[in-house]
């Protein structure tokens, strides 16, 4: 199983309203094949069958006569991305969003014909399905209406509207509860300094999983396609739209090639239309058909049974991970595994060791659902396997080739939910100062913490600053008196000095709690420093 899969599997053993990289509906799914099958093909059942429905609403979005299957088949076997995050075998979020995105088109066309109720009714729980799979599903919404900014003017569109918002409002619930981690992450913590290489890599990328041999032929007439009447322009505004979004998020960080996938409903149905009277693009189409089906039925074989010599292409993304888990369990004995800065590892082996295994992430890595779920707790006090641990010298050795740092720590006690709160978000200091920022330090354990004595070894307090997504420098603090100790839910207020950077600009602090196993961590929200 993908550790992707693996990942969204915990998600399903935790059902929830929300969660910290995506909503729930991916969750769900898993949840409800994995009830009837217990185990690979369980977690995959539903998202498989899925994906092939969503095949036959593309087909079924075709309006024009004459209609030939063997184009679309050609073409739809031809997209990569098809293959892998729409119609393939993984379970991914990308194939529900995909999915209710071609229901939703399906249904709107039907709306547009006939305000009947049923049409809104179905267009309000499809549209709420759509975000329930993935945030980015507001885009289809958004390029609807500037396609076709009259369809306000139905009373029944405010209808759709209110149904939606209705729908999703647990979910937003879930987001206010939990300090709208989803929406932090992706709108803030995904933004990285500009390289021209994300822009780059976007261009060939999305030419790529359009398709190796055909995506350009796919891409060229799915834009050059004239369309005619409101919903066709309603499709071609989805599709440049995505594409142009996706573009501009290039400016900000690296854009995955898959989060276009919605775009690739209307791409292949104005494609197919524009395919289907040109007669020099059926010649290359049927040229290339049987090349690209060879091309992926080789990959897909490899998968399963490995026929290509490793110095060409090595893939060891499914392979042999129960042996690894089994390996890792061994050799830990009655000791509780955790992982550091991964959710992932801890993912995969959960599913194939068949017991939990826990996260403990830091400030060099980034958050992800275990700190929402804070398994910290049900390793505290207990002799534990620290995989990646601070310090660590030993090697653990797995049969797959993997190895890890690892140390055996007793008596395992982390400071993760030692909150350290400043008085404001946001600061401005003259460069090169010694400065003073009050913070409120919390204890949110119920037991008593003594900084000096838990976790083996004293606490210390750090802080890190950073510039434009990278960090400066990580320093202690000079004073190791700054954390005593605390009773259960305890606050003291506290003064700390830094020495702010040399150069002015826009910073961001980030205020931590480290020991000689574990690297300091997200104890503090970011602090916005302006040195002038």
């Amino acid at each position: 199983m993908h550790s992707d899969e693996a990942y969204y599997w915990m998600y399903s053993k935790n059902p929830d309203w929300g969660f910290f990289d995506h909503p729930p509906c991916i969750a769900l799914l898993i949840r409800a094949g994995y009830g009837i099958i217990p185990n690979e093909l369980g977690v995959r059942l539903f998202p498989a069958l899925m994906g092939t429905l969503t095949l036959w609403l593309i087909y079924t979005l075709i309006e024009t006569e004459n209609k030939k299957l063997s184009l679309f088949i050609m073409l739809t076997s031809s997209v990569i991305l098809l293959q892998t995050h729409v119609c393939g075998f993984l379970a991914l979020p990308d194939i529900p969003v995909v999915f209710f995105s071609a229901l939703f088109l399906l249904l709107y066309r039907n709306y547009l014909v006939e305000d009947k109720a049923k049409w809104w009714i179905l267009l309000g729980i499809t549209g709420a399905l759509m975000l329930y799979s993935k945030y980015h599903a507001v885009l289809v919404f958004i390029f609807i209406l500037l396609s076709d900014i009259k369809i306000t003017r139905r009373r029944s569109f405010w209808y759709i509207v209110t149904i939606i918002v209705v729908a999703v409002i647990p979910h937003l619930l879930w987001q206010i509860n939990k300090d709208f981690p989803t929406f932090t992450y992706h709108l803030f913590s995904r933004s990285r300094p500009y390289k021209f290489d994300y822009t780059v890599n976007y261009f060939y990328s999305q030419v790529l999983i359009a398709g190796p041999l055909v995506g350009v032929i796919i891409l060229y007439h799915s834009f050059k396609f004239r369309t005619s009447g409101r919903f066709e322009r309603s499709m071609k505004f989805i599709l440049v739209g995505f594409l142009l979004f996706f573009f501009f998020s290039s400016f900000r960080g690296r854009v995955e090639a898959h989060w276009t996938a919605i775009a690739y409903i209307p791409m292949l149905v104005l494609a197919y239309k524009g395919i289907l009277t040109a007669k020099k693009a059926n010649k290359w189409i049927n040229f290339l058909f049987l090349p690209g089906i060879i091309l992926f039925l080789i990959i897909r074989i490899h998968l399963v049974f490995p026929i290509i010599p490793d110095k060409w292409v090595h893939i060891n993304e499914f392979k042999d991970w129960r042996s690894w888990a089994d390996d890792i369990k061994q050799f830990a004995g009655d000791k509780k595994v955790v992982f550091y800065n991964s959710f992932q590892d801890p993912s995969r082996y959960s599913f194939y060791a068949g017991e939990n295994a826990y996260v403990i992430n830091n400030i060099y890595y980034r958050q992800n659902q275990y700190d929402i779920w804070q398994y910290e707790d049900s390793v505290r006090g207990e002799d534990i396997l620290f995989i990646r641990a601070r310090g660590a010298k030993d090697t653990l050795h797995t049969s797959i080739g993997l190895d890890y740092p690892y140390k055996f720590i007793d008596n395992f006690f982390s400071y993760n939910k030692i909150k350290i709160s400043p008085l404001h978000k946001q600061y401005s200091f003259p460069s090169n100062a010694l400065v003073r920022i009050p913070v409120l330090i919390s204890n949110q354990y119920n037991i008593h913490v003594d900084f000096n004595e838990m976790a083996g070894a004293p606490a210390f307090t750090t802080y890190s600053l950073i510039h434009r997504g990278e960090f400066l420098h990580t320093r202690k603090f000079s004073a190791q008196d700054i954390l005593h100790s605390l009773d259960p839910g305890e606050h003291i207020m506290e003064t700390l000095k830094i020495m702010t950077p040399e150069k002015p600009g826009k910073y961001e602090l980030m205020i931590s709690i480290g020991t000689k196993h574990l690297y300091p961590a997200f104890n503090s929200r970011i602090i916005q420093l302006s040195i002038h």
